[in-house]
């Protein structure tokens, strides 16, 4: 059961589902809540701000309370303090407020790792149909510190905890530097040659496979890949990418075979979709869906590929089991448990 309280723990609404109470109580903003609204933002932080960030904050009184949720915006060379409709919208933004405020607070730290990116003339080539090399540096350095200082933990709620948490993730900044540079660079040089390997079949025939494969990569290795893909999954995408350049140099002489296997796993990749977008879904469920959805494509597309067994794969325990194999029945079957959770089954 879920109660909305005030400041006092007087309770405001109750119910089972998060939903309704939302929608009854986003109806009822008041002038006093939008003064209140207006009062908490706060801009140009470069420290993290003197009050304590609670998960949600309920503004505008007994009579017509509103929930928001504060977070983070990332001003580049300061941060805003602001007030979000939605948690999953401050979520987003709040990730990349602590990126770039953990990064105002490393200073030169910051600065020797970005000069150190200059050691890697060929990542930044390989980058370029994504972004130029300011953006690559900024794609890097903010996603290093948050797998260092914040992925997987519960975000600092006061300046003493963010300060505690920077301090505490210091000695191991330079190790999650090189291995996500290692790995980041590996994506990208895989990624440059699967687009240049596609761009070398040019017949109609290879229309609706090319097309797949394009939408595969631009979930797989974004300009944005980083943020898209939580560290503990991070190490696969080569993996992955190694499958799609496989199926990309047999597709001549096998477009049939490809057609058939885009058919089984289109539907399981609507269905992920689907999902996801419910108020319900969780990321990290979301994410190992995405990834085991991945295995069953590197079975089909490439099974020489994915005969190679990743030993410590993330989701060996809890999806895999001793056969490893993952087929089309398993991943359907792992989906109507995640559809019949959020409300779609």
């Amino acid at each position: 059961r879920i109660e909305v309280v005030d400041e006092h723990g007087q309770v405001l609404a109750s119910g089972r589902d998060i939903r309704p109470l939302k929608q009854q109580l986003a109806h009822q903003e008041s002038d006093a809540a939008a003064v209140a609204i207006q009062g908490f933002a706060q801009h140009g932080l470069t420290h993290f701000p003197a009050r304590r960030l609670q998960h949600h904050e309920v503004l505008g009184g007994a009579k017509a309370p509103v929930i928001k949720y504060p977070g983070l915006v990332d001003r580049l060379d300061s941060v805003d303090l602001a007030l979000f409709d939605s948690e999953r919208e401050r979520d987003a933004a709040h990730r990349r407020g602590l990126e770039r405020l953990a990064l105002l607070k490393l200073g030169k730290v910051s600065g020797y790792f970005r000069k150190a990116l200059d050691k890697h003339p060929q990542l930044g080539l390989h980058y370029a149909a994504l972004g130029n090399a300011k953006q690559l540096k900024d794609e890097l350095m903010r996603n290093i510190v948050w797998y260092c200082f914040f992925e997987g933990r519960s975000w600092p709620q006061s300046a003493e905890e963010f300060e505690q948490r920077l301090d505490a993730g210091r000695g191991q900044l330079a190790d999650v530097f090189n291995k996500t540079v290692a790995v980041f660079a590996e994506v990208m040089a895989l990624r440059f040659q699967c687009v240049t390997a596609l761009e070398e079949l040019r017949s109609a025939a290879y229309e609706q496979s090319k097309a797949d494969i394009l939408e595969q990569l631009a979930v797989l290795a974004p300009a944005e890949v980083l943020e898209t893909t939580p560290r503990r999954f991070l190490p696969l995408l080569p993996r992955y990418l190694q499958g799609m350049l496989r199926r990309i140099q047999h597709l001549p002489g096998h477009v049939p075979k490809d057609l058939k296997q885009i058919n089984e796993i289109s539907p399981l990749l609507q269905r992920l979709s689907k999902i996801s977008v419910q108020e319900l879904a969780e990321a990290e469920r979301c994410d190992e869906l995405r990834f085991y959805i991945e295995e069953l494509r590197l079975t089909l597309f490439a099974e020489a590929v994915a005969r190679h067994k990743v030993v410590d794969h993330p989701l060996r325990d809890a999806y895999f089991g001793p056969n490893w194999k993952p087929s089309s029945k398993r991943v359907s079957e792992a989906l109507l448990l995640e559809e019949q959770r959020v409300g779609l089954a």
